[in-house]
C-alpha cells in the first residue's frame, strides 16, 4: 500500500523541503531537496505546516525569523503569529522633531507614516501634532524637519474633502513665529515644488506676503509650466544606430521594448521578417522568459492564429505553463471572459479583452515592484501599503510600519579622525539582522520578524503578513506571486477560490511557498 508524501512528516532546509528518505544526508550541496510538490485539492481544515524563514546561512547568532505558514496544495502563505490585542500605544506618542528621528525609526515616536494615514483618512486633527512638532525643532534642524513634514502632508493637497483645510493650515504655519523661520521656509519650499494638485486657495496662498520670494518664485514658476499647452510628445527622429537596429529586425525585436511595432513603422514592407523574428525569439529556449513571452504578445497582435500555433510548439518546462493560456483560449477575449467567470475579474475592460496574457487581463489586481531596493531601509512599510490597496477597503485602515535591522558603518575605514563622519545610532526595538514588520490596526496590532540585512525585499513574509490581516477580518481575498521572470515581483490579490480554480486549471502559473 502507498502512503502519500503529504502525510510524512517533513523538515525544512533553508527555506526547501527535504522528505525522510534524505534524512540521512546532512544540509549542503549534496542534500536530495526538493521543492514543494504540487499536491490534490484538500478540506479547508486540514492542518497548516509550517515553513519557518531563514536569513543567509553562514550567520552563527541569527535571529528567529516569524514562521510562515502554508496548507499542502494551495499556494497561499500566511504568517504564523497572533494579534496583539488593543490599541497600540506607538499610535499616541509624539511625531519626531528632531533629525535623527526625524529621518530614522524612533521607539519613542509615533511611526513615520501616521501623518498621511490619518489623513487619507480625513482626520485633519493630526495637522495641530504636526505643528507642535514644527514649533518643538530645534532652530538648526528646523529646515529638516520642515522638508519631512511637508512631503507627508503634500499629497493630501489633491484630496478635495481636506484639500481646502489644509491649505488653511499651511497659512497659519507660515505665519506662525513659534515655528523656527527655517522650518516654516521649508515647508513653503517644499510644497511650492509639488503644485501638481495646486487649486485657487493655494494660488492665492503662494501669491500673499506670508511666503518667501524664493518659494513664490519656484511656485509661480511650476505652476505656470503646469498650465502651458499640452501637446502630444512627437517621436524622435532616429538616430543611425537607432536606424541600423530597425533596419535588422532579428536585433530590434530583442534590443527595443516595442521592436516589432517600430520596424513596421518604419519598413512596413518587412512584416514577414517581422514575424520570423518574433518567432525565432519565442521558441529559444536560452533567451529570459521575459524577453520570450514578450516577443509572443507582439506576435499576437500581429496575428494572432499565428502566435497561438507558435505557442503550442513551446515545449520546454519553464516557458510552457506561462503560454499555455493563450494555446486554451485562442480567441480574442476569451481568456477576459474566463477570468471573469472564475471571479479573478470583477468586470471588463476593452482593454482586457484584447490581452493576451493571464498577467495582463489581471493587471488592474497585481502590483509590480522591485525586490532589489538598493538602499537602506528597504521600505517594508511602503510595499505592503502599496499591496494593500489590491484589496481595498479591507484593509483601508491599516497602517503599516518597518523597523530596520542595524544599520552598520565600514569598521575597516580610517573614521576616528573625521569629527563629521557618519556612525549610525540603532534604536534599542531593531534587531541585528533582521526587520520587524508591523501593521496597526484599530484594535490591535500584528508584528513579524523577516527579511535580512540585503537590498532585497523578502516577498513571502510580506504576503504571509497580508493573507493573515485579510483572513482577520474575514475576507477571501488572498496575495500570491507570479512568476516574471526578473528581478522584479508581481502580487496578484484576488479571491482565494478564483485563484485555487485558476491554479487547478492550469491557467495561472503562481511562485509556491517554499
Amino acid at each position: 500500500m502507498s502512503i502519500s508524501r503529504s502525510l510524512l512528516p517533513r523538515r525544512t532546509l533553508f527555506g526547501l523541503t527535504a522528505f525522510p528518505e534524505d534524512a540521512g544526508e546532512e544540509p549542503g550541496d549534496h542534500a536530495k531537496v526538493r521543492p514543494p510538490q504540487r499536491l490534490s485539492q484538500r478540506a479547508r481544515n486540514e492542518p497548516f505546516v509550517s515553513v519557518p524563514t531563514r536569513g543567509p546561512m553562514d550567520s552563527t547568532d541569527e535571529t528567529p525569523r516569524t514562521p510562515l505558514e502554508c496548507i499542502d496544495g494551495e499556494p497561499f502563505v500566511f504568517a504564523a503569529v497572533s494579534p496583539i490585542p488593543g490599541r497600540s500605544p506607538r499610535l499616541d506618542l509624539p511625531l519626531a522633531s528632531v533629525g535623527p528621528a526625524i529621518h530614522h525609526y524612533s521607539s519613542q515616536h509615533a511611526p513615520q507614516g501616521l501623518v498621511a494615514y490619518r489623513l487619507r483618512r480625513g482626520d485633519v486633527a493630526v495637522l495641530d501634532d504636526v505643528t507642535r512638532a514644527l514649533s518643538r525643532a530645534p532652530a538648526a534642524e528646523g529646515s529638516d524637519v520642515g522638508t519631512a513634514y511637508g512631503y507627508r502632508v503634500c499629497a493630501s493637497l489633491c484630496d478635495d474633502s481636506i484639500g481646502p483645510k489644509v491649505v488653511s493650515w499651511l497659512e497659519s504655519c507660515f505665519a506662525d513665529a513659534s515655528i523656527p523661520r527655517a522650518g516654516r521656509a521649508a515647508l513653503a519650499r517644499t510644497i511650492a515644488s509639488h503644485p501638481r494638485c495646486a487649486s485657487p486657495t493655494l494660488d492665492a496662498l503662494f501669491a500673499s506676503a506670508v511666503v518667501d520670494d524664493e518659494a513664490r518664485k519656484t511656485y509661480a514658476a511650476l505652476r505656470n509650466a503646469g498650465q502651458g499647452a499640452r501637446t502630444e510628445p512627437s517621436e524622435p527622429e532616429p538616430d543611425e544606430t537607432r536606424r541600423a537596429l530597425l533596419a535588422n529586425p532579428f536585433l530590434a525585436v530583442r534590443e527595443l521594448r516595442d521592436g516589432a511595432r517600430e520596424v513596421l513603422a518604419v519598413h512596413p514592407e518587412r512584416r514577414g521578417d517581422v514575424l520570423a523574428a518574433l518567432t525565432v525569439v519565442v521558441t529559444d529556449e536560452t533567451e529570459q522568459h521575459y524577453v520570450r513571452f514578450h516577443a509572443l504578445e507582439q506576435l499576437a497582435e500581429l496575428d494572432r492564429a499565428y502566435a497561438v500555433a507558435i505557442a503550442e510548439m513551446v515545449q520546454d518546462p519553464g516557458m510552457a505553463p506561462r503560454v499555455a493560456p493563450l494555446v486554451k483560449f485562442p480567441e480574442p477575449g476569451a481568456l477576459a471572459r474566463y477570468a471573469h467567470d472564475v471571479g479573478l475579474l470583477p468586470g471588463i475592460t476593452d482593454g482586457e479583452l484584447r490581452a493576451v496574457t493571464i498577467g495582463s487581463v489581471l493587471g488592474s489586481r497585481t502590483a509590480l515592484f522591485a525586490k532589489e531596493t538598493d538602499v537602506y531601509p528597504n521600505h517594508y512599510d511602503d510595499v505592503l501599503a502599496r499591496l494593500a490597496r489590491l484589496v481595498s477597503p479591507v484593509l483601508d485602515d491599516v497602517l503599516f510600519e518597518e523597523v530596520p535591522h542595524h544599520e552598520f558603518f565600514d569598521d575597516d575605514e580610517d573614521e576616528d579622525d573625521d569629527e563629521d563622519a557618519y556612525r549610525p545610532v540603532n534604536d534599542p526595538d531593531q534587531l541585528r539582522d533582521a526587520y520587524r514588520l508591523r501593521a496597526f490596526l484599530p484594535d490591535c496590532a500584528y508584528e513579524i520578524v523577516a527579511g535580512d540585512t540585503t537590498d532585497w525585499i523578502a516577498v513571502e513574509p510580506v504576503l504571509g503578513l497580508l493573507n493573515t490581516l485579510c483572513e482577520a477580518r474575514g475576507s477571501d481575498l488572498r496575495f500570491v506571486e507570479l512568476p516574471t521572470g526578473s528581478q522584479d515581483a508581481c502580487v496578484l490579490a484576488a479571491p482565494e477560490r478564483a485563484i485555487r480554480t485558476a491554479v487547478d486549471d492550469g491557467v495561472l502559473v503562481v511562485i509556491w511557498p517554499s
